[in-house]
């Protein structure tokens, strides 16, 4: 907060932005992946006070202290009430270093406190003469106090009654008594015309009474609610988003597009934001605008978001490919969870692959490969949108510097890429030259069972059924994984014939894996239970 916050400061550094405006122009420069979090307070004092005041409130506000600090340590130099001295200036550090890392200006109790100690620093006598100050001097300081205290009373009275009337207006809202809370509320409103959260309460009651009645003057009402929250409060979301809301409701998306883009420029990290805006950009057709909304806040894009930008990516990739990589390239760029990113893109690859929407594919696989380049799933999805767009050879091409990796890697990736590149070499080269190269592998890699099991059904196809069933052999011979090459053994014999060996291999089977099927339906073919003769009994 406090790197972000420096930088919310310089957004206004003269004057700052306001009393209360942290919240507001700290989402400006709020980084990604703070969606949940709202900051309204910085934990530091300076820093708080340089983005609402500016440098120039930061430097009074420190010169304040440093004063009253060098004044009470002149005081402890001359020996003029030396402990009473040190005592205040350690009570003003204190609240200063506490200030680092903590709020007092906001804290109104704790700030009049620290007032209070600056007051008396301020004030400290460095010297036991009595120094009388001139009657101008007391009666204006009696009027300013006098004014400013019953300004206070007046403030805190009308706040008390303005949240009676808000309770009461709760009141009728739960007993459907919704003129009188519209009602209630426009009192409250005159005591407090300030609060943009009390327009936006009206502003739904006014709703609900329209929808009932459905007479124009609380339709009407509603808007002069809501417009009048955004004048109130210019830089607050809610009512930017209510009116955003209203006008798409009537049919002015002019109105209800500036607003929702004035936010974004506000918020462009607030995922819920982005959406809207993206939403209304999908919806006036301009998917130009709505890939560069969410690209900005795509770090914590999560279901409707995603199935959005899901929608964009297809629209740009067939009417705008150009513009649907710069949503990506600036993706990347913005984003600061790449291992989130790429699971996302992965997602977007994978059902495009499923929808055979090859260009929104290759563009998000070829981004995913960007965070995980070694990644072999991203690898084969990636091979299979080339064959899709280019044809089977070059898919063929595509997959053949990885097979080496692929053998020495283990998981459902690996066997995918494997097993596609033996039908892909058999389709585009025939099936000699998927059996030389299963031959060679099986001498690169003798005890891995999968290129035996393949070379040994190539040559099954062939008929040739004794070199499969050599191959298998010799594969449990030299410890290869046994019970899968020892099924595939009882398979190769159960088809040259060789009933009696085929069943002792898949009895074999069943003694490692008592439930494998393949196993029990092989032997229930070629050992068939005999049917016990009939005793016939004479008397």
């Amino acid at each position: 907060v406090n790197r972000h916050g420096w930088a919310a400061a310089m957004r206004n550094p003269i004057l700052g932005g306001g009393p209360g405006s942290f919240g507001l122009v700290y989402q400006s420069v709020r980084p990604a992946g703070q969606d949940n979090l709202y900051i309204d307070i910085a934990h530091n004092d300076y820093v708080e006070t340089a983005v609402e005041a500016g440098f120039v409130g930061l430097v009074l506000w420190m010169g304040i202290q440093l004063a009253v600090v060098g004044k009470l340590l002149y005081c402890v130099r001359k020996g003029n009430r030396p402990f009473a001295a040190a005592g205040l200036v350690g009570c003003v550090v204190a609240f200063a270093i506490f200030s680092l890392f903590n709020f007092i200006l906001p804290e109104r109790p704790v700030l009049w406190l620290f007032a209070l100690v600056l007051g008396l620093g301020g004030t400290f006598p460095s010297s036991r003469k009595r120094y009388t100050e001139p009657k101008w001097a007391r009666y204006l300081f009696s009027v300013v106090v006098i004014l400013g205290g019953g300004a206070s009373i007046i403030f805190g009275v009308r706040s008390l009654f303005a949240e009676t009337l808000i309770m009461e207006s709760r009141l009728y809202h739960r007993s459907l008594a919704t003129e009188q809370a519209v009602e209630t509320l426009q009192k409250a409103i005159t005591l407090q015309p300030n609060r943009s959260e009390l327009y936006l309460e009206a502003a739904q009651e006014a709703k609900a009474l329209y929808l009932f009645t459905g007479l124009s003057k609380w339709d009407e009402k509603r808007r002069h609610f809501l417009e009048t929250a955004v004048r109130v409060s210019p830089y607050r979301v809610e009512p930017r988003l209510a009116v955003a809301e209203y006008y798409q409701e009537h049919n002015e998306f002019e109105r209800a597009g500036d607003e929702l883009k004035f936010v974004s420029s506000l918020t462009p990290h607030r995922s819920d934001v982005s959406y809207r805006t993206a939403l209304w950009g999908v919806r006036q057709k301009d998917f130009v605008l709505a890939a560069d909304v969410l690209a900005s806040s795509v770090g914590q894009a999560k279901g409707r978001e995603y199935l959005l930008l899901r929608g964009v990516l297809a629209q740009l990739s067939d009417e705008h490919p150009g513009e649907a990589s710069k949503l990506l390239a600036k993706w990347r760029k913005t984003s600061e969870r790449g291992v989130w990113v790429s699971s996302l893109l992965s997602e977007v690859a994978s059902r495009a692959l499923k929808e055979e929407n090859w260009p929104v594919a290759d563009l998000a696989l070829r981004e995913a490969m960007f965070y995980k380049p070694e990644d072999l799933c991203l690898k084969v999805q990636s091979a299979q949108v080339v064959g899709a767009l280019t044809g089977e050879q070059n898919e063929l091409a595509a997959l053949k510097p990885f097979v080496h990796e692929a053998v020495e890697l283990k998981g459902d990736c690996a066997k995918a890429l494997l097993e596609r590149y033996a039908v892909l070499l058999k389709r585009v080269e025939g099936a000699e030259r998927l059996c030389k190269f299963l031959d060679e592998q099986v001498d690169t890699y003798p005890r891995l069972s999968l290129y035996r099991i393949w070379l040994a059904d190539e040559w099954a196809e062939q008929g040739r059924l004794r070199e499969a069933q050599e191959v298998l052999r010799e594969g449990l011979d030299l410890g290869a994984r046994s019970n899968l090459l020892t099924y595939k053994l009882g398979e190769m014999y159960e088809k040259s014939g060789a009933h009696t060996l085929a069943a002792g291999y898949y009895r074999q089977v069943l003694q490692e894996e008592p439930n494998h099927s393949g196993a029990k339906s092989g032997l229930k073919r070629v050992a068939p239970r005999r049917e016990k003769p009939k005793v016939t009994r004479t008397f």
